[in-house]
């Protein structure tokens, strides 16, 4: 299986899609330490771009894969409806949600979004030192049926879920709910994939496969500094998305990759 290692440091140009399952993307960062935020404060750092909004108007419990003893505080919402915040004592979240059928602004339009947002966030008066510890990034991909697959006895699209249709139960696969997770030999990164079925999913009444890879990590303790020089965070975050793009195009089969449009 053609995965690259969890940090790679490479020049390699990654993967390309024309019209990938990509339909959300999160990314966050915890501290060390957890503060008092002043949410007044925070809207006035970040600006008339993010609205407060109601926690249950996040997308919080769509998009999140395991469980997290993090107190959310305060959610936000981005003006044009796509994008969410989620800030916490010790960090936030910042996720993009395409679901309304937005096309995928790519990473470094996103990744200047977080960024941005988590000064806002590091400039709101605290009584903690603002010290990124653990880093997270993950890729959400919705496949229906009917694109890359027909029926779940074949789901030779995904190497991952292959050998579903070589049991002598195939024919009677009416679910499943997997989760895989990768870690290099002294690496403080893993990769994480999860793929489970939705049947008749709501919006649509479709049935959905999701595949969600997330990269996460710890990271040397030290005071942030709102510009990226110094933030060895940052870089680690963004080696971990590389892990993730790169990742799933071994996952998947040559004919599903044609089907998204990939362009090497």
């Amino acid at each position: 299986m053609a995965l690259e290692p969890l940090s790679p440091r490479t020049t390699r140009v990654l993967p390309n899609y024309a019209h990938p399952p990509l339909i959300a993307v999160r990314m966050g960062i915890r501290c060390a330490t957890a503060a008092i935020v002043d949410v007044d404060a925070l809207a006035k750092q970040l600006g008339p771009s993010w609205l407060k909004s109601e926690r249950s108007a996040s997308p919080q419990r769509w998009a999140r894969i395991g469980p997290t003893n993090d107190e959310l505080i305060s959610t936000f919402a981005g003006v044009l409806g796509d994008q969410h915040l989620e800030v916490y004592a010790n960090g936030i979240d910042f996720l993009w949600d395409g679901r309304s059928g937005e096309s995928y602004p790519h990473y470094e339009t996103l990744r200047d979004a977080f960024l941005t947002a988590f000064d806002g966030w590091s400039q709101t008066p605290r009584h903690a030192v603002v010290s990124p510890v653990r880093w997270h990034v993950s890729y959400w991909n919705r496949i229906p049926q009917g694109t890359v697959w027909q029926q779940l006895a074949d789901l030779r699209f995904c190497r991952l879920l292959a050998s579903a249709h070589e049991t002598p139960f195939a024919e009677q696969l009416a679910g499943f709910q997997q989760n895989w997770m990768f870690r290099a030999a002294g690496s403080r990164t893993q990769l994480r994939c999860d793929a489970w079925l939705e049947n008749g999913e709501p919006a649509t009444n479709e049935d959905v496969i999701w595949i969600a890879l997330t990269s996460s990590g710890e990271t040397n303790p030290s005071p942030a500094t709102s510009s990226e020089s110094g933030n060895d965070w940052l870089s680690e975050l963004d080696a971990g998305r590389r892990s993730i793009v790169s990742g799933f195009r071994g996952l998947m089969s040559p004919s599903a990759n044609a089907y998204w449009g990939l362009i090497d």
